[in-house]
């Protein structure tokens, strides 16, 4: 096997070694019916950076070694070479459209409308804090309690400032803008409390701006 071929090889096992606790982190994360695509959709977007990284560095490593100073190797000027400038637009072309492709389903599946929804939630954000306004006009200041399994849909909105509800556990992310209203659904699997943050610098006391999600 040629030196060029053994040096990109090394590279991708050593960065699939590296990686290995990450994806694994990744795929022990199912809290929320987001979840699963959203971290599916992560963890191959990192595969693929790590397949792009140790190709590119395994080059320039191999460049480095074969064309160092004192070696003898022939060196050729590369000039109009149209195979390989159309080769590497066809490379990315291939791999921003198999990323689309694969990002289809997440994005589907949470922005879809939903008809069997449990319950709605309107929850209102204001510098620096969030309030969770039940059916029944009973609400709730920097936390809310549902029940696991049921269904809810977010209606959330801002009355100051741009906010953004985001909460990593459950893999939702949505932004609160003043006047308008965003919807998502929400269906947590596993009992537990859950953070809020506000994830848009909306002022001094944005670093304080956070809630839980209490599952029972």
């Amino acid at each position: 096997m040629k030196m060029k071929n053994i040096t990109i090889l090394g590279s991708i096992l050593l960065g699939l070694f590296l990686a290995r606790p990450i994806i694994s982190a990744r795929a022990s994360t199912t809290d929320s019916t987001y979840t699963p695509q959203i971290e599916f959709l992560l963890t191959l977007m990192i595969l693929v950076s790590i397949l792009i990284a140790a190709i590119v560095f395994g080059m320039l490593i191999y460049i480095v070694v074969r064309f160092r100073e004192g070696n003898n190797t022939v060196r050729k000027k590369i000039q109009n070479e149209m195979r390989l400038e159309i080769g590497w637009v066809i490379f990315a072309t291939v791999i921003v459209i198999s990323l689309f492709a694969a990002s289809l389903p997440a994005t589907t599946s949470y922005f879809s409308e939903r008809k069997d929804y449990d319950e709605e939630i309107l929850i209102v954000a204001y510098q620096y804090n969030f309030t969770f306004v039940r059916e029944d006009n009973s609400f709730t200041v920097g936390y809310v309690e549902i029940e696991v399994h049921k269904v809810y849909m977010l209606n959330i909105t801002s009355t100051d400032v741009i906010h953004s509800f985001y909460s990593h556990e459950l893999s939702i992310k949505l932004d609160m803008v003043p006047g308008r209203y965003n919807i998502i659904y929400l269906q947590v699997r596993t009992p537990g409390t859950y953070e809020v943050h506000c994830a848009e610098y909306c002022g001094f006391g944005h670093y304080s701006m956070e809630a839980k999600i209490i599952v029972t």
